[in-house]
């Protein structure tokens, strides 16, 4: 059986789970089923017992009625998880679709190529990453409009709004670094490898942030909460795509949707701020209003 199948049988399994409290394995199995998906008994405990081991999701088992829950704290990231299912299924559904030629092509719209470039470096980078192999390149920054050699320890890709990004740190100046995947040119690895920092976990420097930038848009602000209040019609928006995980709803009515974050105020939150700026206020801090009061105000002087 393809392992597409596989994947498309994890995200039902977990969502299953998520959305269901103490399903037993034969309601699990007939879920599977509803959805076109054939499933014995004996396949389902082994995609389980792989979501434990291969994908870190404390999916247990109560004895006592034979039911199935996640324990959220025995577990890895699981949005993460599904994210990936998600991403490999879509691209399984698109690979379906290429094969079927140029009667299912018609109906597609994609995006511009040049959100593409750069994906050539994801299999030599995910190498470079397992092997804990030093690697070098040039890269191009936004900032200083140059291009220089960078010598980097690689602990991490991330993705950010179907954009790549590697995280590691610079063996030059020893500090970490992001770099956009599609400003990389003369990739190599070098053959020699890195001992990575003993109980590091590079995910942490994404915890409270929204996108890839690690540092406050002003320099020395710390994370902290932030109360907004938005558009009935925006604040749907949010519930179906919400902003960052370190969020919570305290109002939800047809007058008002109002939101707490905890967030390191970094470039990509304020660009938010600025984008919805007539549906979104701001109502602490009040640095902030103050902030967006004068950003706001400059910019209307241009029109």
């Amino acid at each position: 059986m393809s392992y597409s199948v596989k994947i498309k049988r994890y995200l039902l399994i977990i969502n299953y789970l998520i959305d269901n409290k103490k399903p037993t394995l034969k309601q699990i199995l007939q879920y599977i089923h509803t959805n076109d998906l054939n499933c014995s008994n004996r396949t389902l405990q082994r995609d389980i017992f792989d979501l434990r081991e291969e994908f870190d999701i404390g999916i247990v088992v109560d004895h006592t009625d034979n039911s199935y829950s996640i324990n959220y704290d025995d577990s890895g990231n699981i949005d993460e998880v599904l994210r990936l299912f998600k991403i490999s299924n879509s691209a399984q559904v698109m690979i379906e679709t290429i094969n079927e030629g140029k009667n299912t092509l018609k109906y597609l719209s994609l995006d511009s190529s040049e959100n593409l470039t750069g994906i050539e470096l994801l299999e030599p980078l995910i190498t470079a990453l397992k092997t804990k192999q030093v690697i070098t390149f040039n890269h191009f920054s936004f900032q200083t409009e140059e291009t220089k050699l960078i010598t980097l320890h690689p602990y991490l890709l991330k993705e950010y709004k179907n954009r790549w990004f590697l995280f590691g740190e610079n063996d030059k100046h020893k500090d970490f670094g992001i770099y956009g995947i599609e400003r990389i040119s003369n990739l190599v690895l070098t053959g020699n490898y890195f001992v990575p920092k003993a109980d590091y976990d590079p995910k942490t420097n994404f915890e409270n942030i929204i996108g890839i930038a690690t540092r406050p848009f002003i320099s020395g602000l710390p994370a902290q909460d932030f109360t907004l209040t938005m558009t009935e019609e925006q604040g749907r928006y949010f519930k179906t795509l919400r902003w960052h995980s370190n969020c919570e709803i305290l109002v939800d009515n047809k007058d008002e949707f109002r939101v707490k974050l905890h967030l390191l105020p970094n470039y990509e939150f304020m660009q938010i701020l600025y984008q919805y700026c007539d549906k979104v206020t701001v109502l602490e801090p009040q640095w902030l209003r103050d902030h967006l009061k004068a950003i706001f105000k400059a910019s209307s002087e241009k029109y």
